[in-house]
């Protein structure tokens, strides 16, 4: 009876530390789900605002031509049919040709409060997308390590795209 008790304290520190470390992938997995929502929510929102700047009616061809130009880029695809990479990549365009519309030509133009809007969901957008990459870092390091390697097998976590 001696080795009996030992055994039992090293048995239920193993199950205490196993139960820890599913909880703690179970956790960053749902972190990097929850910001990939936010990434999704903040192109809906964007594309929403651009494709009302592109209904707008103005004497300036020239902005018009612009904003035309980024709304042709939007990609409709909702999260259940694209996965959140090929959303981000999809999304890069968008990015660079909204970084793109010269903030002199909306000034004193109908499109002032919706750039307004604009450029708010676009730092939102970059911030999610950020998170999102930086929270999936963190969910694959985790899984990497090797305690949390063995649980996440175990339990069937697996990686998520790259």
């Amino acid at each position: 009876m001696g080795y009996l008790p030992i055994i039992l304290a090293l048995l239920g520190f193993t199950f205490l530390w196993a139960i820890v470390n599913y909880n703690s992938i179970k956790i960053k997995k749902a972190e990097v789900e929850q910001a990939s929502l936010q990434v999704f929510k903040y192109a809906g929102l964007r594309n929403t605002i651009i494709r009302r700047m592109a209904n707008i009616k103005h004497e300036d061809n020239t902005l018009q031509q612009i904003v035309v130009k980024v709304s042709a880029q939007l990609n409709d695809d909702k999260s259940e049919t694209v996965g959140i990479e090929e959303k981000m990549k999809a999304e890069k365009p968008v990015t660079q040709l909204v970084a793109d519309i010269p903030a002199g030509y909306v000034k004193n133009s109908p499109y002032s409060e919706a750039y307004k809007q604009l450029q708010v969901v676009q730092n939102s957008y970059q911030k999610a997308a950020s998170v999102y990459v930086h929270r999936r870092e963190e969910y694959h390091e985790l899984l990497r390590k090797y305690p949390s390697k063995l649980i996440a097998k175990v339990s069937g976590f697996k990686s998520m795209e790259n």
